[in-house]
């Protein structure tokens, strides 16, 4: 059998397309590509764009699914530094801080009561 791709002689088949291929036209074993079989450089071509094809329409999708974060993100900035929306949060704080300052009062009203019912028959 001679290789289809420098018509070498061989004994190997590519397992993908079955031609013949040498050793000089197999993909060699790398740490990125580590495949246990014979592969010729052709085939390894096809596998590689299918790949990249693969990782661009992956990149495609990340890069769609940023674009409506950020789109979302800045309506979301807009809406919060609206005037009537800050107001809204100012007069929610100032109301906390009324409900706080009236529950340390009561707090300090019912301790005041048990220490005077404490010391009462002193």
């Amino acid at each position: 059998m001679n290789c289809h791709i420098c018509n070498r002689e061989t004994e190997f088949t590519c397992d993908v397309c079955e031609e013949p291929v040498c050793d000089d036209c197999c993909v060699p074993i790398t740490i990125h590509n580590q495949i246990d079989y014979p592969l010729c450089k052709t085939c390894n071509e096809g596998h590689e764009a299918a790949r990249y094809e693969c990782a661009r329409q992956k990149n495609l999708g990340e890069e769609v699914a940023k674009a409506k974060k950020d789109a979302r993100n800045a309506e979301a900035r807009a809406r919060y530094w609206k005037p009537e929306n800050v107001a809204k949060r100012k007069a929610a704080k100032v109301e906390r801080k009324k409900q706080r300052e009236a529950l340390r009062r009561a707090y300090a009203e019912e301790v005041a009561q048990v220490m005077a019912s404490m010391f009462r028959g002193l």
